[in-house]
Parts: structure tokens; C-alpha cells; sequence
């Protein structure tokens, strides 16, 4: 149970709230810290927002699936970034490899340095659309 976000929207505080529905302060850290609510304490916190014990626990649903929701985004919001990294070591580990190679084959250095700079922009075109798409979520 969501009990937490629902009782912040009102701008209770959790004494407050045990005040209301009559249930110990210390039952409501328990349902705010994951522990199961009794059939008694769901009743009373109910009726203290002025729900039907339904209506409660279609709203704490709904509150579930939101966290869902965000977590997922989180989530692939992370594996971006880690994209981004991996192609950040790629492109060290390939130019590094490729410069290695062009010193011992007595080859020119322009096109190492051609593809590095092509390749760093590819870099910094990937970066700027993170940075421009993390700036877009936080709106």
C-alpha cells in the first residue's frame, strides 16, 4: 500500500494521520514501510480520507502502477546512458587500436585523425541527445 503519497497529498504528517483514523503511529511507519495492512487499519485509514475502502485501494492501485511507470522509465533512462558509455569505450578502445596500428605501419596519421574527429562528433551528437532528452523528461 501507497499509504505514504496519499497522506503527503493531504500534507499530513504521519502522527496526524494516526490521529485521524485511530491507528498507532507505529502501525502507519509499518504500512508506509511495506508491511501489510489489517483489515481493521485499511477500514480506518479509509474512512480518515474519506474513502470507501474500495475507492482506497483503487487509488493506491493506480498510485502501484504510476510507481510502475516510473521505475521502467528510470530504467531505460539508465540503459541509454550505459549506451552512451559503451560507445564511449568502443570509440577509445578502436581509435586507440587503430592509432597503435598506423605508428607501427608507418601509415599517415590524417586518417586516424579524420576518424577520430568523425567519430567524436557521432560521440557528441549522442551525448547532446541524452542530455536534450533528460532536460525534456524533468519538464
Amino acid at each position: 500500500m501507497n499509504i505514504k503519497k496519499l497522506r503527503l497529498e493531504r500534507g499530513w504528517s504521519q502522527q496526524q494521520l494516526a490521529d485521524i483514523s485511530g491507528v498507532s503511529g507505529r502501525t502507519i511507519q509499518r504500512i508506509e514501510n511495506g508491511a501489510n495492512a489489517g483489515l481493521d487499519s485499511q477500514n480506518a485509514l479509509a474512512a480518515a480520507f474519506g474513502l470507501s475502502l474500495s475507492d482506497l485501494q483503487l487509488k493506491l492501485s493506480s498510485y502501484a502502477k504510476q510507481d510502475a511507470a516510473e521505475t521502467m522509465e528510470e530504467q531505460v533512462n539508465n540503459l541509454h546512458w550505459k549506451g552512451f558509455f559503451i560507445h564511449l569505450a568502443v570509440y577509445m578502445a578502436v581509435i586507440s587500436w587503430i592509432a597503435a596500428l598506423s605508428h607501427m605501419m608507418d601509415w599517415s596519421s590524417d586518417g586516424v585523425l579524420w576518424a577520430a574527429l568523425v567519430w567524436a562528433n557521432m560521440l557528441l551528437l549522442h551525448l547532446l541527445k541524452l542530455i536534450n532528452k533528460s532536460e525534456a523528461d524533468d519538464q
